[in-house]
């Protein structure tokens, strides 16, 4: 028979090195599984996975090259010994029967199991192949001649020999065949690149065993110099000790002195852990602590880009004192508006980003697919999320977290659609290895409870607790510890009429306030930061409706004047919309809010008498005034399209009869007397609203459980690789170009405003443009955005070919959808 190196996996022009002929494919497959190999040096896989054997499996990705129809597809006629007929050529779809075949009749692996195992690896071009494609390939391989079945067992040999597996191979079970997927498709990235697909490397002899060495050697070299692998996260040998790391010199706060008695608990095991505690306890720092265990790192998953950009500097700078050795280690920042040279750019704001820093930024983890590659990151729930939908690459992604401590910020933040899915990623996580932190001020029982027995077992009790508390679970156990809140607050709570909330901010400002002023609405926000502007008061406006470089400039500038030992000492109103309620360190003096959900209430009021300092005459008590809490029904402007009715109805009931709020414990009487079903005290006008707006919010919240578990992947115990559904574009998934998304809510668009001498000069901007999108939901506009053609050029810039362009003029105007983009007020429509 002719030997299977006169098969090609590569063309010439495909491999480095200058030749003339393609690249064998027993030296590709060798050259693959050496990466495989040498990769779960850090990825390690879920339990029960032998490191030589996913190698083995890992190699075998594309024996489907060898067939006629793929070697004509790469443009050879003859091949000494090997007949070419016409046939199928799609490589991947091939590798599933012939692997299932060798897996089959030379390991003794039961079929079925060989099936799911050869579907996993088949996925290495980002979704598992459909079964038609499989059935018209099967048909060739099963009535293949001689010489091609024995090309097939003698590469089986070669990757045998290899990784020294003796053929006695055991099934997968589902978290380990995803995570199996996930190590197929980045080590054929990186087997396939220039560092060792070369045709120089190629011989006249082909010693296997020496071409595996030296494949092993080029691997660690390569994968060093990716930061694929390196330092995880130091083990400690106590809590105390993790606590320590994670405060970095500071005394505990009795949130984490219990923290320190979970992590003894749980030692290095997985588990779920739960944190309800105040804003401003140490939450972040706490989360930090239980990463501390061996590992592949940390990855915290916040609700939005602007909260992840806050913290990128905190997370960093515990790496950098926590990592396992004094190599350096990557990490990135996971998200639309992040990849390598924003995480660099900020790591280096805080002294880190380079070599002898320890901490520098993930180059090669560019783009979406490869977001969640790096040892560390920190990013949105989004990129995370997009693991568990039927999504291209969407394996990936999973095991790029398999292993690691995922940190999930701010749950409450999100509804029930996308909670549905944050439970549907910690099942994932759970049989992946990971520890999952939960951390949130305002989480309703319903959704804690459902977390902590999804993870334990549906008959294991959730133990009550005071607030603030930690719980946690490992499989079959679930313990729930409560703590004191490290402070104790007295917050007053009055009502104001809507129209009346400028000429108070005002007022309060020329008291020497620092006044949060928050609304619902991006409009309403522009025209109130208009009169406070026209007052002549010191002021700022921050929302989501300016382009991304502008408003993470606001955001330093927010931080700059209001966070801890802030710039501003005088009278100042800040405008905001919700980006200033999740997770931002500010100090302000007071706060102004719109009527909204109590937990976002709570959110916001999370930001005013945050820390110790000296407060201006008169502003000594935290106060709140909440707009629409005055009439007997809140003023449904303020809310319409935006929240809930019933939520809304039921939060304003709630706080008309708290008028003082004794913090921490009324945190959680307003979210679990908001959030259950039990009548509230209330006027009979109100309760008739609450009432009348119940039906509607039973059937969206049934709606939005529904959605999310139509578009999630199945439970891990169900999950097959057989599947119908066409795959989603993820970059779709995250941005809100597809039904399925991370996020359930109106259609949006991602837009980029360009002048059309930016167009003009499309190359010499593109890098500024794709940084200078904002994310837009109205209708009309939308609709004429979509309708506009396509600039030359834009679809080929990677920055730019998931926004669309918005063309204004030097004033900002737009001439399609009537649109406004002012240097002040941000993007003004209609």
């Amino acid at each position: 028979m002719p030997p299977a190196t006169l098969l090609w996996a590569k063309s010439a022009d495909r491999c480095a090195g200058g030749s003339d002929t393609g690249y064998p494919l027993p030296q590709h497959l060798l050259d693959v599984t050496a990466v495989a190999l040498e990769m779960q040096q850090s990825w390690h896989g879920p339990d029960g996975v032998d490191a030589n054997w996913a190698a083995l499996l890992v190699g075998c990705h594309d024996l489907g090259k060898a067939s006629p129809g793929f070697q004509r597809l790469l443009g050879r006629n003859h091949v000494p010994g090997f007949d070419l007929p016409v046939g199928p050529d799609r490589h991947d779809a091939m590798t599933v029967p012939i692997l299932t075949h060798l897996l089959r009749d030379r390991c003794g692996v039961p079929r079925r199991h060989a099936r799911q195992i050869s579907d996993a690896v088949g996925a290495h071009h980002g979704n598992i192949v459909a079964s038609t494609e499989v059935m018209d390939a099967g048909r060739w391989s099963s009535n293949c001649t001689p010489v091609w079945r024995a090309a097939h067992t003698e590469l089986f040999d070669v990757l045998l020999g290899a990784t020294g597996v003796e053929p006695e191979l055991q099934p997968l079970n589902p978290g380990q065949l995803r995570w199996l997927m996930g190590l197929t498709t980045v080590a054929d990235w990186i087997g396939s690149s220039d560092a060792l697909c070369r045709a120089d490397r190629v011989g006249d002899a082909f010693d296997p065993v020496t071409w595996f060495v030296e494949s092993r050697r080029l691997a660690i070299k390569t994968l060093q110099q990716l930061q694929i692998i390196g330092s995880g996260l130091r083990a400690v040998s106590s809590g105390l000790e993790a606590v320590s790391i994670a405060l970095g010199g500071f005394s505990p706060r009795p949130l984490q002195q219990r923290v320190a008695d979970v992590i003894d608990d749980l030692g290095t095991d997985s588990g779920l852990v739960v944190i309800e505690a105040p804003m401003g306890e140490g939450k972040t720092e706490a989360g930090f602590a239980l990463a501390l265990r061996p590992g592949r790192g940390v990855y915290m998953a916040m609700p939005t880009q602007s909260t992840a950009n806050a913290l990128l500097g905190r997370v960093s700078t515990f790496i950098a004192r926590a990592r396992s050795d004094q190599a350096p280690t990557a990490m990135t920042l996971a998200h639309g508006a992040g990849g390598p040279f924003a995480t660099d750019v900020r790591l280096r704001e805080v002294g880190l980003g380079t070599a002898d820093s320890g901490v520098v930024a993930g180059w090669w983890m560019r783009g979406s697919k490869r977001a969640l590659l790096a040892p560390h990151g920190i990013g949105t729930v989004d990129q995370a999320l997009i693991g568990v939908l039927n999504t291209r690459h969407a394996h990936v992604r999973l095991a790029g977290l398999a292993g690691r401590t995922v940190i999930v910020d701010e749950l409450h933040a999100y509804d029930s659609y996308t909670g549905g899915l944050v439970e549907a990623l910690c099942r994932w996580l759970q049989v992946l290895g990971c520890r999952v932190v939960v951390m949130s001020a305002t989480l309703p029982a319903a959704r804690r409870n459902a977390l902590l027995s999804e993870w334990a077992g549906a008959d294991v009790p959730v133990p009550a607790a005071t607030y603030p508390r930690v719980t946690w679970a490992t499989d079959g156990r679930i313990q729930v510890a409560g703590f004191p809140a490290s402070r104790c607050q007295r917050v007053e709570v009055a009502g104001i009429d809507p129209d009346l909330v400028v000429a108070e901010a005002v007022s309060m400002a020329n008291r020497g306030a620092r006044v949060l002023l928050v609304v619902n609405k991006v409009k309403r926000a522009q025209e109130i930061f208009g009169s406070v502007r026209a007052a002549g008061v010191n002021s700022t406006l921050f929302h989501a409706r300016f382009p991304m470089d502008e408003r993470l400039a606001i955001e330093r500038g927010v931080l700059e004047q209001f966070g801890p030992g802030g710039s501003c000492t005088s009278g100042h109103v800040l405008v905001a919309t919700q980006v200033a309620e999740q997770s931002l360190d500010i100090d302000m003096d007071v706060l102004i809010t719109d009527i909204a959900p109590v937990d976002s209430v709570l959110q916001r009021q999370g930001r005013i008498h945050r820390h110790e300092r000296g407060r201006p005459t008169g502003f000594e008590t935290p106060r709140v005034l909440v707009a629409g809490l005055l009439e007997p029904l809140p003023t449904p402007q303020l809310t319409s399209y935006i929240y809930d009715q019933w939520t809304v109805l039921r939060s304003a009931a709630w706080l008309q009869t708290y008028q003082v709020l004794e913090l921490p414990i009324d945190i959680d009487n307003a979210v679990q007397d908001v959030y259950g079903r039990q009548p509230l005290e209330t006027t009979d006008t109100m309760a008739a609203a609450i009432n009348q707006a119940w039906p509607e919010h039973q059937a969206a919240e049934a709606q939005m459980v529904e959605l999310a578990r139509q578009a999630g992947l199945a439970d891990p115990a169900d999950w097959q690789t057989a599947t119908a559904a066409a795959p989603i574009d993820d970059d779709a998934a995250e941005t809100g170009g597809a039904v399925f998304g991370t996020r359930l809510g109106t259609n949006s668009q991602s837009i980029v405003p360009v002048t059309q001498e930016q167009l003009d000069n499309l190359t010499a901007h593109a890098d500024f443009l794709a940084g200078h999108y904002l994310g837009i939901s109205h209708t009309s506009l939308m609709r004429a955005v979509r309708l506009e053609p396509w600039p030359a050029g834009w679809k080929s810039q990677p920055g730019l070919r998931h926004h669309r362009p918005l063309v204004i003029n030097a004033e900002g105007t737009a001439d399609c959808g009537g649109a406004m983009l002012h240097p002040e007020l941000g993007l003004i429509i209609g």
